[in-house]
């Protein structure tokens, strides 16, 4: 056990050591030391922190690139790592405990706190401490704050240089000391900027209001290292309060100092300056859950490693807000020829736009984009631009309304959608048959009225021209009359050689003939405007289904979204078609045809059989009532 005369002699020994460099400094261990600063995730998942890496000594190493480092995320190793040196500068609060024991002089008329402010004014007239906004500078004294935050300490050696103390007869040391802490209790203007609190004072009686262990903790959340300048004479060391003080330095990562007028305070400076440099360290996070996290990095420098405390942030992931941008109200499709087919009736499609916000803070890209219209998917983006979606118009031929929606995923997984609009769709189909000559049908007609006019008249003359003057002899023949047809509004279908015939079969089938198919595409409905053959009958759409002869003379049937169906041998067709055969049974809703062949082979004979009723045996049918494949 050591007596408090011994323990005295022991730190006397080790002050004396440690200002002549012959062992390592108080603040650092044996090996590396490696510390990081706060964690940066604005520009998340990129992440980005400070390391600050020293020896025994407590000087920073040189020279580290991201070989030598390794970043932990929940002991997962990170990617894509940068390591860069940059200047980050310090934050450095000078304390002067100006009470009555900085008054006290020596043989050449100093006093204490003469001695402190010429070792200041010489410390910031040093280059390095010359430039300005590298580092954040306080001065503070027993009672008052002298510069706060200060970028030139130019400001603080014209404070400093200036002031009058007046030495007040109290114990306010320790109280000062815990004060100077405010000025490290912010986020420093740099990231990774260290913190020192240098602290001047005479011996120090123990704290009655503050103890020790709130400076020393207060220190310790600040990331702050005390440095304690002690001035006096050398046997002030064998005092028990100096103990007081050599823990707080020791706790908090700093040493204690015995001052030396000859020496100055050249090896605090030196050793401050040199983690005015720190390592950057900035990778790719590979997190993607919301909720508290873990990193550590960890040293590897000639086979001696070291590792870092763990530093905690909490991550907050938001989905992304999806907006639709200048979305119309109504669309309106139309053509005014005849001739435009009805998938390329303008417009046949629009784009559509969104715009993406973050509201966690974190942009990231996006892995997918959907347009959803009326619930369905019909655009889809896999690679950017992922902002810009098509929506195909052309199988749109009704008017009707829709609602649009965008759905997303970004790269975090986050999923979203936007909300649902409701747009109207006006479909304007190009005029057919006679409403496509409707607007030269009245200079038709006049001509043909005139020319007609014309006609009746040159025959009356001719026949009174070529009657006999006098005649009393009526003929017997009887007065022959001629009929005349009137010209049909509908334009007949063309004097081709017949291929195939749709024949009527049914009640409900209200044209009495026949309809010949010559090898080109019609269309079956009820609106004479639109179709070849109208049939007149309810369950018949304006524009009921679609012919289409192939190239091998074949017909496809192709229903065009009719309400009661087009049905072929009582089976509904599909939607991209069926292929007729000889023989095929063809209801247009209630409007019943047979598809016939003139030249066939032979004809399909399709088997009817009555739907087995209730109490009754059910009948054998003749046949099987399905197409032949």
């Amino acid at each position: 056990m050591f007596t408090p005369a011994s323990r005295r002699g022991l730190i006397l020994l080790l002050l004396t050591l440690l200002t002549a460099g012959l062992i390592p400094s108080a603040m650092a261990q044996t090996d590396i030391s490696l510390r990081l600063s706060e964690l940066n995730i604005e520009s998340f998942p990129r992440v980005s922190l400070f390391a600050q890496v020293t020896d025994d000594r407590g000087h920073r190493l040189l020279g580290l690139t991201s070989d030598n480092f390794r970043v932990l995320e929940e002991n997962e190793e990170a990617s894509d790592i940068e390591v860069e040196e940059i200047t980050v500068g310090s934050r450095i609060v000078f304390a002067l405990n100006t009470n009555i024991g900085l008054r006290i002089r020596d043989t050449l008329g100093h006093s204490r706190f003469d001695l402190a402010r010429q070792a200041l004014l010489d410390w910031w007239r040093r280059p390095e401490f010359n430039r300005v906004g590298v580092d954040d500078l306080s001065l503070i004294v027993v009672d008052s704050s002298l510069q706060s935050h200060s970028r030139a300490a130019v400001d603080l050696a014209t404070a400093l240089d200036h002031h009058q103390p007046t030495f007040p007869d109290e114990e306010t040391g320790y109280e000062l000391l815990f004060q100077a802490l405010d000025f490290t209790a912010d986020r420093p203007s740099n990231a990774g900027m260290p913190n020192y609190l240098v602290f001047f004072t005479a011996l120090l009686k123990p704290p009655h209001d503050i103890p020790v262990m709130n400076i020393i903790t207060r220190a310790k959340s600040n990331e702050t290292a005390i440095f304690p300048i002690l001035l006096g004479e050398e046997d002030v060391l064998e005092q028990p309060e100096v103990e007081i003080l050599l823990q707080i330095a020791e706790e908090t990562g700093g040493q204690l100092i015995l001052f030396n007028d000859d020496e100055g305070l050249d090896r605090l400076i030196d050793l401050i300056i040199s983690q005015r440099t720190q390592y950057s360290l900035n990778y790719t996070s590979q997190i993607i859950d919301s909720g508290p996290h873990e990193v550590r990095v960890q040293l590897n420098i000639d086979e001696t490693e070291a590792a870092s405390a763990v530093r905690n942030f909490v991550l907050e992931i938001q989905p992304p807000e999806i907006t639709l941008l200048q979305l119309p109200g109504e669309i309106v499709r139309s053509s005014d020829d005849p001739s435009t087919p009805l998938d390329e009736i303008q417009p046949t499609s629009i784009e559509l736009e969104f715009a993406k916000t973050f509201p966690d803070g974190f942009p990231r890209e996006l892995t997918l984009s959907q347009l959803l219209v009326d619930g369905v998917v019909v655009y889809q983006s896999e690679a950017p631009p992922y902002e810009r979606l098509v929506w195909d118009l052309r199988p749109l031929l009704q008017s009707e309304e829709h609602t649009i929606q965008v759905f997303v995923v970004d790269s975090f997984g986050q999923e979203s959608a936007s909300d649902i609009h409701r747009v109207q769709l006006e479909v304007e189909l190009p005029p057919r048959g006679l409403v496509a000559i409707r607007p030269a049908l009245g200079s038709l007609l006049l001509a043909l009225g005139v020319l007609l006019v014309g006609t009746i008249m040159a025959a009356v003359l001719l026949t009174y021209g070529r009657r006999p003057v006098k005649t009393t002899e009526v003929e017997s023949q009887g007065a022959s009359v001629t009929v005349h047809r009137r010209t049909a509004l509908r334009r007949e279908l063309p004097d081709e050689p017949v291929e195939a015939f749709l024949h009527p079969m049914g009640p409900y089938t209200t044209t009495g003939k026949s309809i010949p198919l010559i090898g080109t595409d019609i269309f079956i409905g009820s609106d004479p405007s639109l179709t070849a053959v109208p049939l007149e009958d309810p369950s018949v759409d304006r524009m009921h289904a679609r012919l289409i002869r192939q190239v091998d003379g074949g017909y496809l049937l192709k229903d065009q979204g009719s309400i009661a169906g087009t049905w072929v041998n009582y089976e509904e067709i599909p939607k991209e078609g069926l292929l007729l055969s000889d023989g095929d049974r063809i209801h247009f809703g209630r409007a019943f045809f047979q598809f016939v062949r003139p030249n066939a082979s032979h004809r399909r004979i399709i088997h009817v059989c009555k739907l087995e009723s209730k109490g009754e045996a059910p009948l054998e049918p003749e046949g099987k009532n399905t197409r032949d494949h």
